[in-house]
């Protein structure tokens, strides 16, 4: 992403049964987009709860310190209440009543657009979020990412930004289900990452945002993904026993 600034345009969906090293690998991931100052922003998706008000409230945390700050907390704040997220502070003036999908999904995409293209002109960077358990999201806001994501991919100047997630095997259908347009979400099934699946979940979303692996933090990436195996398998005999 900060090689050669694009949008990707597709959210990344990969999935599969407990213990195969899914958070493994997307923490392996977030800390490879923060080694190349990409700032990220990390959302476990929890049954009952809003995601994408989650997601907002996290952008909070990696606002560029630039002149725009002031503005791009007041966008936020305003698209905490039209996402239903709720007054975020005192005296804060706005109409909190729930939106379309459409309304949700256009201002959700005015944030995460706002806030990449001031990290590009702090210091180059981009912004990738990161999601946990996409199978409990809510599908109000996967409706929502879906808008975003497919505005973004539609404009003239799409900002350097990302979405990753990760899921067990339901999450597809949960998607599909809520969302009426697919298109803009990329499902993997992940079957038993091995070493080499390992590397590949580890490689691909760097690739596709122009990042490469060096050879020694890859070999670090993918044992660390073979101990996470091998402690749940150890559990699962465990728990059998």
């Amino acid at each position: 992403m900060r090689v050669d600034q694009t949008l990707v345009g597709s959210v990344r969906v990969d999935y599969a049964a407990r213990g195969v090293g899914k958070t493994p690998l997307l923490r392996e991931a977030e800390r490879l987009f923060q080694r190349y100052g990409i700032r990220t922003v990390w959302v476990t998706a929890v049954d009952g709860e809003n995601l994408a008000a989650s997601i907002l409230d996290e952008l909070r945390k990696v606002l560029p310190k630039t002149k725009r700050l002031k503005e791009l907390v007041e966008l936020i704040d305003s698209a905490t209440v039209t996402i239903g997220g709720g007054p975020v502070k005192a005296g804060v003036t706005l109409k909190p009543n729930q939106q379309s999908a459409s309304a949700a999904g256009k201002v959700f995409m005015s944030v995460v657009s706002d806030i990449a293209e001031a990290a590009r002109e702090e210091d180059g960077g981009g912004l990738v979020i990161l999601v946990d358990e996409i199978q409990a999201a809510d599908k109000a806001s996967l409706r929502t990412i879906a808008v975003a994501w497919q505005e973004l991919a539609s404009a003239k100047n799409p900002p350097a930004a990302g979405l990753f997630t990760v899921g067990l095997p339901g999450s597809q259908d949960h998607i599909t289900g809520a969302v009426t347009f697919g298109e803009r979400f990329d499902f993997v099934e992940l079957f038993g990452i091995d070493d080499g699946g390992a590397a590949t979940a580890l490689q691909r979303p760097a690739s596709e945002l122009g990042v490469v692996w060096e050879e020694q933090a890859m070999r670090i990436g993918v044992a660390a993904a073979g101990l996470r195996r091998r402690e749940d398998a150890f559990t699962l005999r465990l728990s059998m026993a």
